[in-house]
């Protein structure tokens, strides 16, 4: 058969059923689907864990030396590709609060970089204080605190919840440091985790702390583990094999399509029709389902993703790639395989089963 008849026949056996297209491409969306949709919804996971991590202080890291914390040195610590923030912190006089009989509440002076670890918005000049103490005082921003003869407005409110994490901050005042070029801590947020962290946080120390100089390192929240080996959770994934799944389960639609048509296409050769003209054909036809039932599984999963997560779903066409990808490549096969197994000399034995 020239070419032209072959997709001829093929557009003929679409239009009129024969094909079975939309079944076909159902079976395919719901198998693909599955499989690109469980290790999206794996991968999605495995990330809210890196983030509640991120997020709960297991990647931030703090260097304690007192008076041996150089400004400018730990603010420079952001140079790195792996850290996201960097900021030095230091312990002033406690402050009296008039709202409540000059009661004391612990004040901490920090650099700018600061903000970034604390996540916190700064509408103004002023200082920033922890969410807990802000509910318990029920100020906001743009609030002032009247203290010692003074009043100090409030830029910034972060969060600070009492799950492990050193609870210093917790009640606390945090204020911008003006001047000084000396501090105690160096706290530094690295992710991805490196075995170069310490030695960085070490540059952050002032070039004359010497070898005397009692320094030590620990995490923020060491509830959280001192590592969280996310690459390797991910590399080991059950759901890394949905790719395979995919194939198998397109090449399996793919066989079954063509057998459960066996006695046409029995015919078809018992009537002078080349096997070549038979497989092109059987194949047209998938390279409509096929794809099209790919196509079904992606904008499901995507807009399932969407959703969940609808600020985070860039990565969900890339990650059901693979699956959707090989589930059609699978199916192809699977059409050419069971095109090879149909044989003229069973015809009547396939009529008769009819």
């Amino acid at each position: 058969m020239k070419l032209l008849s072959i997709v001829s026949e093929a557009v003929r056996n679409i239009a009129c059923g024969t094909a079975r297209v939309p079944l076909l491409a159902l079976l395919l969306t719901l198998t693909a689907g599955l499989a690109a949709g469980a290790d999206v919804a794996t991968v999605h996971a495995l990330q809210n864990q890196t983030r509640a991590y991120i997020a709960g202080g297991g990647a931030t890291r703090l260097l304690v030396a007192e008076d041996s914390v150089d400004r400018g040195r730990c603010e420079a610590l952001n140079r790195y590709q792996s850290v996201q923030a960097a900021g030095a912190l230091r312990q002033a006089e406690d402050l009296p609060l008039d709202a409540l009989a000059g009661a004391g509440f612990p004040v901490y002076e920090v650099t700018a970089g600061f903000a970034r670890l604390l996540d916190v918005e700064i509408a103004a000049d002023g200082v920033w204080v922890a969410e807990p103490l802000a509910d318990a005082l029920g100020v906001e921003v743009g609030s002032t605190l009247a203290t010692d003869g003074r009043d100090l407005r409030i830029a910034g409110i972060f969060e600070y919840p009492d799950d492990g994490r050193d609870a210093r901050l917790g009640y606390s005042i945090v204020m911008p440091a003006e001047a000084g070029h000396v501090f105690d801590e160096c706290w530094m947020r690295a992710w991805p985790q490196t075995t170069d962290d310490e030695g960085i946080l070490r540059q952050s120390l002032t070039y004359d702390a010497g070898t005397g100089t009692e320094v030590s390192l620990t995490q923020l929240n060491r509830s959280m583990g001192s590592t969280f080996s996310g690459t390797a959770m991910f590399e080991a994934r059950l759901t890394r094999w949905a790719p395979a799944v995919a194939a198998a389960a397109g090449l399996l639609i793919g066989f079954a399509a063509v057998r459960a048509r066996r006695l046409e296409y029995a015919s078809a050769l018992h009537a002078g029709q080349s096997r070549g003209s038979m497989t092109s054909t059987a194949i047209l036809e998938a390279v409509v389902w096929a794809p099209f039932g790919a196509v079904l599984a992606g904008a499901a999963i995507y807009l399932a993703a969407g959703m969940l997560a609808p600020k985070d779903i860039a990565w969900v066409p890339a990650a059901t790639a693979p699956s959707l990808a090989t589930a059609v490549g699978g199916a192809l096969v699977g059409v050419l395989v069971g095109t090879l197994t149909v044989r003229e000399a069973n015809l009547f034995r396939l009529f008769k089963e009819r």
